[in-house]
């Protein structure tokens, strides 16, 4: 299904039974099956260099690999919502896959990012996420909870971190916004922390800076989403 040629890599540290390499260029992302049909892929192209091996002390067949997306575009059917322009670098040692940089656009908002995902069941995943230009009707698909709050209004810029496990979580989420109005009150440097599982948001932590002095809140809020 793909272009593929034998090439020469530097072995393994540990001693092995058996290698080889396979490099791969300008494969067509539409060509690659995923388990996941939530996800559609609808452009791009990779390039990579993979390296399966045997070592003497496991039966196990490894993988090494590294290589880069380029121009990629998907569908996240759950979300209704497409991410484009999508490229960055990818490398597969020790059963993790990194990602870093990554870089993409939601409608009119770019964003870069980067991700560590385990391989191997539970399927842990790290992922840190920096967007410029952010409207709030343009994320309120990920965080349905905030759809209802349209005093909010949301800065130029913010950041979230992502920790889960794919592909049915628990999701725990922080959101850190440079500036948010809410009224005509504004607050600086506002974290929101949640726990997102199946249907349910449960919102954990709250901080934020005002002129005159600093606000926080702790416990648990369940917020069903039907």
């Amino acid at each position: 299904m793909f272009p593929a040629a034998l090439v020469l890599c530097q072995p393994p540290e540990n001693p092995v039974n058996w290698q080889f390499s396979i490099k791969w260029e300008d494969v067509p992302l539409t060509e690659i099956p995923l388990s996941d049909t939530k996800i559609e892929i609808l452009d791009g192209y990779a390039n990579g260099s993979f390296l399966f091996y045997k070592s003497d002390s496991s039966d196990e067949v490894l993988l090494d690999a590294e290589g880069n997306i380029e121009k990629g575009k998907i569908y996240l059917q759950k979300w209704d919502k497409e991410i484009s322009e999508i490229s960055g670098n990818f490398v597969i040692k020790d059963r993790k896959l990194k990602i870093n940089p990554l870089t993409g656009q939601l409608k009119n908002t770019p964003f870069n990012a980067q991700a560590t995902i385990d391989l191997i069941f539970p399927y842990s995943f790290d992922v840190n996420v920096k967007a410029k230009g952010v409207i709030l009707e343009e994320i309120s698909s990920f965080l349905p909870f905030l759809k209802d709050y349209s005093a909010f209004k949301l800065p130029a810029e913010a950041q979230f971190d992502v920790k889960g496990f794919l592909p049915n979580g628990p999701f725990e989420i922080m959101a850190l916004f440079q500036e948010v109005a809410l009224y005509s009150v504004l607050m600086n440097n506002v974290k929101i922390s949640f726990v997102w599982l199946d249907n349910k948001v449960i919102l954990k932590n709250f901080n934020a800076n005002l002129d005159e002095g600093k606000i926080s809140g702790e416990g648990e809020i369940i917020l069903n989403q039907k």
